[in-house]
């Protein structure tokens, strides 16, 4: 960037190791210069990596603009550049490569709208893998380690909701339809099919979390056409199931959980190396939060009580075949003969008492917001006079 350094604005650099010199340059500059609005162009890789170093500097980005692609980047919704409504105070950094044809042609689009703009053309140097963070009696054949892009991708969530509160949502019958509206204005995780409410209600969540394969493979087509929200999936469904469009990979790795309780309580703190399973998705999308920097965490809809068939589709599989949907909030929930994996509510209650120990222990806050259900792990709350504080909030 050739501008001169003026009016000094201090905040300290957080940047991964593998940032290149390139890069650090640029932050540098942006933190020495008074821009008072800064948007970013290009949604693509290096679009992803400025929005990611942007956020993790306290940095504002006003708008993200590319006018090939439609959906979010870390909360922000992406649009078509509109010269007539663009304000002419905003430096848009455009986040292609300079030697590509499409560089030339988005600068001289700003420069005739009269809009400063700065190359963003730099790419990081490839991470070398960052090793496993080292817990106990982590099964080997699942430590995966991220890919750039993905890494880059879960950089841009990193403490964006510092000290906020958080709903999230299991799928179980106390789950009510109704309750969804009085969310609208709260950020809310939901999982699976929780898609089936879509048809009654406006309300959506912010995040969506899916990670189990077999919900993957029976509704992938479905859940690929999601794209109000960003969504968010393990790593290993990219083996399993065509890619989900727009979507954040993160990296699940599984505890050995038949060591004593007491050894092995894993709780990741730290989203973009990765997120532990917990034998539900909800612990999943509870150390997601956290990694947000979600403070307060309401669960609703945690039943945890299951109706299960009386055999299994082979013996010691672990596997039924719905037999008739009583489990779930939506009548068709799963349909007959479909599978669904037996719950272990064992390793859930081991799972959530490892995030209720972490979260408390750094000033943080579960509290179980479900309408009756059988989950103890968690102080309880009345949902209805919980509504009521916030509302006159």
């Amino acid at each position: 960037m050739d501008t001169t350094a003026n009016n000094l604005i201090s905040i300290k650099l957080k940047l991964p190791p593998y940032y290149s010199e390139s890069e650090k340059l640029l932050l540098k500059t942006l933190t020495e210069v008074n821009i008072k609005n800064i948007s970013v162009w290009g949604a693509g890789k290096n679009g992803r990596l400025l929005v990611s170093m942007l956020i993790l500097n306290s940095i504002e980005i006003s708008d993200i603009y590319d006018d090939s692609f439609s959906g979010e980047i870390a909360g922000i919704k992406v649009s078509p550049f509109n010269s007539k409504m663009v304000d002419k105070s905003t430096a848009v950094i455009i986040a292609i490569n300079p030697d590509n044809p499409a560089c030339k042609k988005v600068q001289n689009k700003l420069n005739n709208a009269g809009v400063e703009n700065y190359v963003f053309g730099s790419t990081p140097e490839p991470p070398k893998p960052k090793p496993v963070i080292k817990k106990p009696n982590i099964k080997p054949k699942t430590a995966r380690v991220l890919t750039e892009e993905d890494r880059i991708d879960l950089l841009a969530f990193k403490n964006i909701h510092p000290g906020k509160r958080a709903f999230i949502l299991g799928n179980g019958p106390s789950l009510k339809i109704p309750d969804l509206k009085l969310l609208e204005n709260e950020i809310t995780f939901a999982a699976n099919k929780i898609y089936l409410a879509f048809d009654q209600t406006d309300w959506r969540p912010k995040y969506y979390c899916m990670e189990d394969h077999l919900v993957a493979k029976q509704n992938h087509e479905k859940i690929n056409t999601l794209n109000e929200f960003q969504k968010f999936f393990p790593h290993y469904l990219k083996k399993e199931v065509p890619y989900f469009a727009n979507s954040c990979y993160f990296n699940l790795q599984w505890p050995n959980w038949d060591t004593p309780e007491e050894e092995d309580k894993p709780f990741s703190t730290n989203g973009e190396n990765v997120i532990y399973s917990g034998a539900t998705v909800v612990y999943s999308m509870i150390q997601l939060a956290w990694y947000m920097g979600i403070k307060e965490i309401y669960l609703m809809g945690m039943d945890f009580h299951f109706q299960e068939p009386e055999k299994e589709v082979v013996e010691g599989s672990k596997v039924y075949l719905c037999e008739g949907e009583v489990n779930h909030f939506h009548p068709d929930y799963r349909k007959p003969g479909e599978k669904w994996y037996k719950p272990n509510l064992a390793r859930q209650i081991r799972s959530f008492t490892a995030a209720r120990e972490t979260i408390e222990s750094e000033g943080g806050k579960i509290y179980n917001a479900t309408r009756g259900g059988k989950l103890e792990v968690f102080e309880r709350i009345d949902f209805d006079k919980l509504i009521k504080e916030i509302s006159n909030e």
